[in-house]
């Protein structure tokens, strides 16, 4: 009986992230490749792959420590200031220990929203 509960937890934890994804524009693609093209492939998808994974980190769907969000920024020369990213991927944070100055971390947050184009809603990283 436990086990059916934690899979019908997990089924709703997943439609949630998933529903969360899709209202950011992330995708999921599954493609048959010939096998010898395999590495070709990953490589030539690693850029895409890993934008949507700091798109992730910021959504909280699936969090990445700041080293990491660090090492995809300059791995693909991506156009963002990595302390700009970790700074949207730690707003919860952030919020929760300086309440007292919310106004002026949200207003940052919406600053580097603005200035990345990223297809992320602020309610998105505060909620």
């Amino acid at each position: 009986m436990v086990d059916e509960a934690r899979k019908v937890e997990m089924r709703q934890y997943q439609r949630e992230r998933s529903a969360v994804r899709r209202a950011a524009g992330l995708v999921t693609r599954t493609f048959w490749i010939w096998e010898r093209d395999s590495t070709d492939f990953r490589a030539a998808v690693a850029p895409y792959v890993d934008r949507a994974r700091l798109i992730d980190a910021l959504l909280g769907t699936a969090p990445l420590p700041a080293l990491e969000l660090i090492k995809i920024i300059k791995t693909h020369g991506f156009p963002y200031d990595p302390a700009d990213i970790i700074y949207l991927a730690d707003l919860r944070t952030e919020l929760a220990l300086r309440p007292d100055a919310s106004a002026s971390i949200i207003e940052r947050a919406r600053e580097i929203l603005a200035k990345y184009g990223l297809p992320v809603k602020l309610d998105d990283l505060i909620s």
